[in-house]
């Protein structure tokens, strides 16, 4: 199997579910509490009629047995399209076991008649930027949104970009961004279980790893004063005060541990002498706030390394690959519901939270032909495993990291699989592969099925190693030569 063969099975096996290399598990393990942070407390601090936010790790009682939260399971949405391609297909259900549930739908601002389970068929949407919003209300009048967003161009045109190769660099730089809520305990067990399979391909890699939560806040008395790894901070990886695992520093065996003991997160906040902490009403709380935000903190992160405002800033490194890992059964918190205003809000720095913009942000400051890869180990909306993960388990759809994913070529795995082996090894073989991947000007787009070829510059002679197109990037399957080359692939375009 070659390498374009090798990258067309693996989505496919992704897509049908892994078949039968894993064993559903639940996805969430909710945590119930008496009382929830609010916004008097901290701007963004808090869990109660999070809109985009948590299954159940903030207020209430957790679920068990049906899930009584309305929820909206978007089966198909419309993708990036040509005006010649027609129609677009929304095709949906409202998913709710306390009551009666009711909704409403907007394209591009104009309400469009739907039900609760409802198939629409958009005719010809307009050029540009499109969207079509579902909100569901349950019983009580709490909304859930889902706003899916495509872009309707007007052709695919023809691009061809020549690259230099000269030398090959063996420079890596990863974040593990791990969601510490209270549903992800058996999940954070597993991914550590398995993270040899993640390491064991950075053999002769100058790699530097550094780990963080999806956590966006704990610096307040609702949480805990002295919680110093949230808003995109690097956790503190032993006593000796390294904030990065790096090749020149440390063994691989030492990696492998140093990754094990931070990746998992206990499922409560704890004291410095080893006890549960208590708030000043005397409740526990988790570890790590119920908003995720992945994206977020991922944007924080390189943001306060670039303001030198990291533990350890060096850990990431100008012109060096940089690969993201997010692992949550939680989608991005991008809104909340202010029950007092009865509406939808944006969370506070919603543009962070926005995946373009976190490429954006990573081409600017650290080299505009630095690779940069987003993958996902989530309840994997493209597949039928996601789907069983879902059922009455608390979790949601990580619509907003498998967007992510595609665009920059990143790896999407399932965190409801009860072995991450295959997966992690699979995302350590692309790190691996930095090297042998160059950025596109633009996502690549089929075009009747052919995708692009690359070419010696100035003839017509395809290169021998083999590539695919993935995203914005061409991934080769071994080193080019040194020489000149041209990459000729397709992009949509307002033209």
């Amino acid at each position: 199997m070659n390498l374009f063969q090798k990258y067309l099975f693996v989505p496919t096996l992704i897509l049908f579910g892994f078949g039968s290399l894993f064993v559903f598990q639940n996805c969430s393990t909710d945590v119930g509490f008496e009382q929830v942070p609010s916004l008097e407390h901290h701007e963004n601090a808090g869990e109660g009629g999070v809109t985009d936010g948590p299954g159940g790790d903030g207020g209430g009682t957790g679920t068990s047995g049906e899930d009584s939260t309305v929820r909206i399971h978007v089966n198909e949405e419309p993708k990036d399209m040509t005006q010649s391609e027609g129609n677009a297909v929304v095709d949906f259900e409202v998913i709710y076991t306390g009551g009666q549930a009711t909704v409403q739908c907007e394209h591009n601002g104009s309400v469009v008649a739907c039900d609760l389970v409802d198939r629409i068929t958009i005719s010809n949407p307009p050029l540009g930027p499109n969207t079509f919003t579902i909100v569901a209300r349950d019983a009580n009048g709490t909304p859930e949104v889902e706003t899916l967003s495509w872009t309707v161009y007007r052709s695919i045109v023809s691009v061809s970009q020549h690259i230099s190769v000269d030398v090959q660099s063996d420079q890596v730089d990863v974040i593990i961004n791990v969601d510490n809520s209270g549903s992800m305990l058996s999940e954070q067990e597993n991914m550590a279980n398995r993270i040899q399979d993640f390491i064991s391909p950075f053999s002769g890699l100058d790699y530097h790893i550094a780990v963080t939560t999806t956590s966006p806040i704990g610096n307040d008395e609702i949480w805990k004063p002295s919680l110093n790894y949230v808003d995109g901070k690097f956790v503190p990886l032993n006593p000796e005060g390294d904030y990065c695992i790096k090749s020149s520093k440390h063994s691989q065996s030492q990696a492998q541990t140093l990754i094990r003991n931070n990746v998992v997160r206990g499922l409560f906040l704890l004291n410095d002498d080893g006890s549960v902490f208590k708030d000043a009403s005397g409740r526990t709380r988790p570890e790590g706030n119920g908003w995720e935000r992945g994206i977020y903190t991922t944007y924080r992160a390189f943001e306060r390394a670039v303001n030198n405002q990291q533990g350890d800033s060096s850990c990431l490194r100008p012109n060096v690959a940089k690969h993201v890992i997010v692992i949550s059964d939680e989608r991005e918190t991008m809104t909340y519901f202010d029950g007092q205003a009865n509406i939808i809000r944006e969370m506070p720095d919603y543009a962070k939270s926005v995946g373009q913009n976190l490429i954006d942000y990573v081409e600017d400051h650290y080299g505009v032909d630095t690779v940069f890869k987003f993958h996902s180990i989530i309840v994997n909306p493209d597949t039928d495993e996601g789907r069983q993960c879902l059922q009455g388990n608390g979790g949601r759809y990580g619509v907003e990291y498998a967007n992510l994913s595609h665009l920059t070529g990143g790896h999407i795995g399932s965190v409801c699989a009860s072995n991450y082996a295959t997966q992690l090894g699979q995302i350590g073989e692309q790190i691996s592969n930095s090297s042998l991947t160059y950025n596109l000007e633009c996502v690549a787009v089929s075009n009747n099925g052919n995708l692009g070829r690359v070419v010696i510059k100035g003839t017509n002679t395809e290169v021998t190693e083999d590539y695919g197109f993935f995203g914005d990037k061409v991934e080769f399957g071994g080193f080019l030569g040194a020489g000149e080359y041209t990459i000729q692939y397709f992009c949509y375009s307002m033209d």
